[in-house]
Parts: structure tokens; C-alpha cells; sequence
């Protein structure tokens, strides 16, 4: 616009489209740190996630519209001996008896955690600050993860699915009836701070063939063919590959309607849903199957 030479070709911004918006401000953010340290192994792992305080706590505030986060945490390691060099520690494990963290965070006063958060998680020991005593790359890191966590519920909500970091909307019509175009368009989301304080977000849009729900009608369609467990599937929220099994199970079966209730605390399950069976191809050419929803 400095240009001696510029011509605005009659444009004005409200004429212009971006990728790029102003999400919130880092000024005046508050946060409190929830610790819940490394369960025993008596017992073995819990029925499901939703028993565990951190995780059960995260599912309501996040319904409740709260920031938060949770995520796993190395268990606290003995001091190191004075004479030895100091090992890394080890990544948490990948089971609920780890050590877990639930951050929350917000405007204002504090939000009433009582009825959202779990009493012993309350109780434990923990952290919190604020925009004034100064957020580390940690924290910031985080708050950005639970603007994604936010975002996520909503898009959920309308239809979409999460597969890996990219949210399409799924097409339920029949495969002849696509459309004109064979492509259909999916979207993802980055964070970063611009200046001190503006936390914005950059929107990556992409192409992408037809992603369809397995519907009790194609999965009908599938069981009907002579080698059903050759239909590949993508399962959400990862993207993990699978192939159908042609095994499956309705809200009757009492396993299966815990499950069900269990996954409508994090995720917008529609009533009437059932379970299959989905055999996915893991590390060393080991495989396994699960029950997905």
C-alpha cells in the first residue's frame, strides 16, 4: 500500500478471505495444575478410561465448555546419585495406571470445579499461575492443545469426525451418487502467537476422496459379500487402517451398551449406535481387534 504505484483494483478487506484468525489473548489467562500420580498395578487395568479421576474430570469440564487438557507424565524419578551421569527419563507408558495431569484454564474468576472435577483429584497436590507471573512454552503449548480439545467437541457435534489431525465431514449418500466432483475437502488446524499476547489459528484445507460412515446399511452390504473382512475401514479418531470382521453387536448387549455410554462422555454418539469388530495391523506384523463404534 506504500507503493507510489499501488492500485487497489477497487478491493476492500471485507472483499478478502484468509486462513489465518484471532482465537483469544494470552493477557489475562489463568491456569491450575491437577496432578494424579502412578497407580498400583494390584488389580490390573481398570473396566474403563471414565474410572479414572483425570480422565473422568476432563470428560465433564470439556462438556461443561471449559479449557482444559489432560495428558500423561513420567512418574517422579529418585534422585540420581551424585557420582552417576543422570539417565532421560522414560516417556510415560501407555496405560491408565501412569501418572496424569488435568490443566485447566480461563478468564476471570476461577470456574466452580465442584461437580466437575473429581474430589481426590481436587485434594492432590498441584500448580497453577497466571498471564502476570508468566506462561512457559509448556503451558502456552497446552493451552493450545485445549483450544484444539474445544474446537474438536464443536465439530463433533456438527457431523464431523477427526481422523490424525485432519476433520472431515463424512459423505452417508450412496457411491453413485458422489457428485460431479470426486473430491471432497478436509481441514486442519495450527496455533501460534502473534506479538505478546493474540493467540491466532492457521486453517490447512485439503483434498481428499469421499470418506463415508459405516451405516448399518454398507456394513449390511459388506456382510453380505463372500470375503466381508476384506472392506477396509479408517477408524477415528488416529486414522488407523483396519479391515471389518464382520463381526458385530447392537445397544442389547450389556458389554456393549457400557462401552457405549463410556465413549458418549467424550464423544457425541447418537442414540441407537452399535459396535463391530475391526482387525488393524500393528508393529512387527503383529496384528489385533478391537471393538469400534
Amino acid at each position: 500500500m506504500t507503493h507510489q504505484n499501488h492500485q487497489t483494483n477497487g478491493a476492500s478487506l471485507e472483499d478478502c478471505h484468509t486462513n489465518f484468525f484471532a482465537l483469544t489473548e494470552l493477557y489475562g489467562i489463568k491456569w491450575r495444575k491437577l496432578v494424579w500420580g502412578e497407580s498400583s498395578g494390584e488389580g490390573g487395568e481398570e473396566g474403563t478410561a471414565l474410572t479414572d479421576p483425570v480422565i473422568s474430570s476432563y470428560a465433564r469440564c470439556l462438556a461443561g465448555d471449559i479449557l482444559c487438557v489432560w495428558r500423561r507424565v513420567p512418574a517422579p524419578q529418585p534422585p540420581p546419585d551424585l557420582y552417576e551421569v543422570q539417565a532421560p527419563a522414560p516417556p510415560p507408558p501407555l496405560s491408565l495406571r501412569a501418572a496424569k495431569e488435568l490443566w485447566i484454564f480461563w478468564y476471570g474468576e476461577e470456574p466452580d470445579l465442584n461437580g466437575l472435577v473429581a474430589p481426590e483429584l481436587i485434594a492432590s497436590q498441584g500448580d497453577q499461575g497466571s498471564w502476570e507471573s508468566g506462561l512457559s512454552y509448556e503451558c502456552r503449548s497446552l493451552l493450545f492443545k485445549a483450544l484444539h480439545n474445544l474446537i474438536e467437541r464443536c465439530l463433533l457435534s456438527r457431523d464431523f469426525v477427526r481422523l490424525g489431525k485432519w476433520f472431515v465431514q463424512p459423505y452417508d449418500g450412496d457411491e453413485e451418487d458422489v457428485g460431479k466432483s470426486p473430491w471432497h475437502l478436509s481441514f486442519s488446524f495450527a496455533f501460534f502467537l502473534h506479538g505478546e499476547s493474540t493467540v491466532c489459528a492457521s486453517v490447512d484445507v485439503r483434498q481428499h476422496p469421499p470418506v463415508r460412515t459405516l451405516t448399518s446399511k454398507r456394513l449390511a452390504r459388506l456382510n453380505a459379500n463372500d470375503h466381508p473382512t476384506h472392506a477396509k475401514v479408517i477408524l477415528a479418531p488416529f486414522g488407523l487402517e483396519g479391515t471389518v470382521t464382520g463381526r458385530e453387536w447392537g445397544e442389547a448387549d450389556a458389554a456393549t451398551a457400557r462401552l457405549l455410554d463410556a465413549w458418549r462422555q467424550l464423544y457425541p454418539l447418537e442414540q441407537g449406535c452399535g459396535a463391530v469388530e475391526v482387525r488393524t495391523a500393528l508393529l512387527r506384523g503383529r496384528s489385533s481387534s478391537y471393538e469400534v463404534i
